[in-house]
């Protein structure tokens, strides 16, 4: 999926954003990182407000998110000011090509005679249809709309009450979108001259075009209409993990404690509906070398104590509260695969090439549908080398086996190098799986560039200079000094 911002921050407007199943964000401190999440969030929610402490002075600026290949959803943000800061919503319901060209336009006129001004480029359309390859449309249709150069109409609105129920500025893109999908595609082609068939294939090829990039919902009412409509208008679904969010250790006998609630009651995390236990066992076996290293004394039903390879939780450091909090965390991720890794009950003890094997040629035979992103702040801090490793090799497989995109804010060496060994290792690794996005600072700043792994475990390009040139540097210095000492 590749992101675009114009106007936004800091950003150079030629910079292109490219998410992968697994995304790193690399780059000194104030270069941007942080700005970015807050313009997915601003994607997702459709509205920027000033507790974002994005410096954007008084420009507007836009979005484009790439919804299908070649085609973007393109939003864009209108500053609206008031007395305490501002706030920046979401004014467009438009999709464009990658030459930020219009293919579907649809626009609200406010007053008495409200109506909604839609146009649709259907060559343009078209041409986007055969340069990507795909081929989601029949001969029926496609014959229909070769009819067109482009489709122009006022449409007026029937039932207001049922497509703008809420006129706060961020609700009303949304509203836009629903009665687009709804009645807006219907009366755009007059479909009263099609037979139903017709009609359900032409709502069903925009459904897979234009549709928001999550939670879509197909209903059957009873007399076998299809209905569709957007449970969540967010186009990006955003869930982060921050250091400041995790438990620490003195806090764990809390009862609203993420690991009470969660690792300490075995009876309470038994479904496989919300945890997929083989992926929690094998990693708890990786990490701490047993698939149930926790243990809990009771004593008088009301007091406990915790304990990890019988060592009291409360006596260890917060990288193992963190780590026990990843492993649980990330479980009920799989889980949501559905059969993904249940079926894994026989590979849990091969060797760790074996393993990812075996999991990339399961990611190949099925189909992923990712619909939210998981951010990650800086998963290195209070780990030790080797557990950064081995959270490096959890997270691939993650990005291999569940329905989410994972952005990992990053100043590890050791978890970018890991992952370029199990690349290298596992040749069947898709060559879209890992992006990471180098961000510059300094002469550099605004500037993002993309970097991938090779199958052979190199970077497509070298880093911006502040990461793995730094650590080259201080050996090649010491050299020097110990030279110098010699002589």
């Amino acid at each position: 999926m590749k992101i675009k911002f114009k106007n936004f921050a800091l950003f150079d407007d030629s910079n292109t954003f490219e998410l992968s199943p697994l995304t790193f964000l690399i780059g000194g401190n104030n270069c941007g990182k942080s700005t970015f999440i807050k313009g997915l969030e601003a994607i997702g929610n459709g509205v920027l407000d000033d507790s974002s402490k994005i410096k954007m002075g008084k420009k507007d600026f836009t979005s484009l998110t790439e919804v299908f290949k070649g085609l973007y959803r393109k939003q864009s943000f209108e500053r609206s000011s008031y007395e305490e800061g501002y706030t920046y919503y979401e004014r467009s319901f438009n999709f464009v090509n990658s030459q930020d060209k219009d293919i579907l336009k649809v626009s609200y006129f406010e007053g008495e005679k409200a109506k909604e001004n839609v146009v649709f480029y259907v060559n343009r359309f078209l041409e986007l249809l055969d340069e990507s390859g795909y081929k989601i449309i029949d001969e029926e249709v496609s014959i229909f709309l070769k009819g067109y150069s482009e489709i122009k109409k006022n449409i007026k609105i029937k039932d207001d009450s049922q497509t703008r129920d809420v006129f706060e500025p961020n609700h009303e893109i949304a509203n836009l979108e629903r009665w687009f999908f709804e009645v807006g595609v219907l009366q755009l082609f007059e479909f009263e001259c099609f037979e139903e068939h017709f009609k359900n294939k032409i709502i069903n090829l925009f459904i897979e075009c234009f549709k928001p990039f999550t939670f879509w919902s197909v209903i059957k009412s009873e007399n076998n209409e299809i209905r569709y409509w957007n449970n969540s208008r967010k186009l990006l679904n955003i869930d982060s993990i921050k250091n400041s969010d995790l438990s620490e250790p003195k806090d764990i006998y809390n009862y609203n404690d993420f690991i009470i609630k969660n690792l300490t009651f075995p009876s309470y995390i038994t479904s496989d509906n919300v945890y997929d236990t083989e992926f929690r066992d094998f990693w708890m076996k990786r990490f701490f070398g047993n698939e149930n290293p926790l243990s809990i004394e009771k004593f008088k039903d009301i007091f406990f104590e915790v304990k990890l390879n019988n060592r009291l939780l409360t006596e260890q450091g917060s990288g193992i509260t963190k780590i026990l909090q990843y492993i649980l965390y990330f479980s009920t991720l799989t889980s949501e695969v559905g059969h993904g890794f249940s079926i894994l009950s026989q590979n849990l003890y091969k060797s760790e090439n074996e393993r990812q094997e075996f999991l990339l040629n399961f990611r190949k035979s099925e189909s992923i549908n990712r619909k939210n992103i998981i951010y990650i702040e800086e998963p290195e801090v209070n780990l030790h080398p080797n557990f950064q490793i081995i959270l490096a090799e959890m997270i691939f497989e993650l990005s291999i086996n569940s329905l989410y995109y994972f952005v990992i804010e990053t100043h590890s060496e050791y978890i970018i190098r890991k992952l370029q060994l199990l690349i290298a290792k596992n040749k069947n690794t898709p060559t879209d799986l890992i992006s990471i996005l180098n961000f510059g600072s300094d002469t550099n700043l605004g500037k993002v560039k993309t970097i991938h792994i090779d199958r052979n475990g190199s970077l497509s390009e070298s880093f911006y200079p502040g990461f793995f040139d730094l650590s080259q540097d201080l050996q090649y210095q010491l050299m020097l000094a110990n030279r110098s000492i010699q002589n």
